[in-house]
């Protein structure tokens, strides 16, 4: 009953992902690209913080963030076809904040943010597929997202060879949380790197400090504060959660936006 229900769920985002935001024709042929709104709970309670005046930082910011998005995700769409890679495995979340009135033209446009995660290599250039991923599974963790107020975006990792799962949020605040479930113990290093958009073709990375903490069994709740991207990378365009465990890398890029859409 568990599954066929977990299934279900998992269906209907999939299904209510290609109904209202279709793949767009760069990459369709090749790309595992879904894109979903969270639950209307969920999107209420973050509307009521966008009300309250708790998110309202950077939305310049996110902006240019956003486009610079949308031109790297073209990019990289483009180079996988040409160049026969594997496909592009990303989950794509967008989250109405807030709507307003154009006067001019007297119609509604929605305030939308958008996070999105693609697997890049060590590089940070190359993108390279998940060894096997996608929306997570597991009940508590669909619990858990329906519950929390900031969560837009989730992917659900499994590294084969350490037997360990690791779930990377990107929060709407910017904020990375990583939360482990391992048979072994293993020895884990977190960190972010910040990449500033400088001219055309011209980028600055800085790296923010490393965490390292073994992990057995399930940990819940570790956030490191100065992790925090609003905080380490004001005015970057993209972060990356580089993430090792027992000398294997999985590095996680996540660009963030938001825009105004019509409707």
């Amino acid at each position: 009953m568990k599954k066929r229900v977990i299934a279900s769920v998992l269906m209907f985002i999939i299904a209510f992902s290609f109904i209202v935001f279709p793949v767009s024709a760069v990459g369709a042929t090749s790309s595992s690209l879904y894109d979903a709104d969270l639950s209307t709970d969920t999107l209420e309670r973050v509307n009521a913080e966008v009300l309250a005046g708790n998110i309202t930082s950077d939305r310049d910011v996110l902006r240019v963030a956003l486009k610079e998005y949308q031109t790297r995700k073209t990019r990289a769409a483009n180079t996988i076809q040409m160049s026969g890679m594997a496909p592009l495995d990303s989950l794509t979340i967008t989250q109405v904040l807030d709507t307003k009135v154009d006067t001019e033209t007297q119609t509604v446009k929605k305030l939308v943010a958008k996070t999105a995660l693609v697997v890049v290599d060590e590089n940070l250039e190359q993108v390279t597929p998940l060894s096997n991923g996608g929306l997570n599974t597991e009940e508590d963790y669909v619990s858990f997202l329906e519950y929390d107020v900031y969560a837009t975006h989730t992917a659900y990792f499994w590294l084969e060879a350490t037997e360990l799962s690791i779930l990377v949020f990107t929060m709407q605040r910017m904020t990375t949380e990583v939360y482990y479930q391992s048979s072994t113990t293993v020895n884990t290093t977190l960190q972010h790197q910040c990449r500033y958009y400088i001219g055309p073709g011209l980028y600055y990375t800085d790296t923010a400090p490393i965490i390292t903490q073994p992990v057995h069994g399930r940990v819940y709740g570790w956030q490191p504060k100065y992790l925090d991207p609003v905080e380490i990378c004001d005015g970057a365009y993209a972060t990356y959660a580089i993430i090792t465990c027992n000398g294997q890398t999985l590095t996680a890029y996540c660009s963030i936006g938001v825009e105004y859409l019509d409707g």
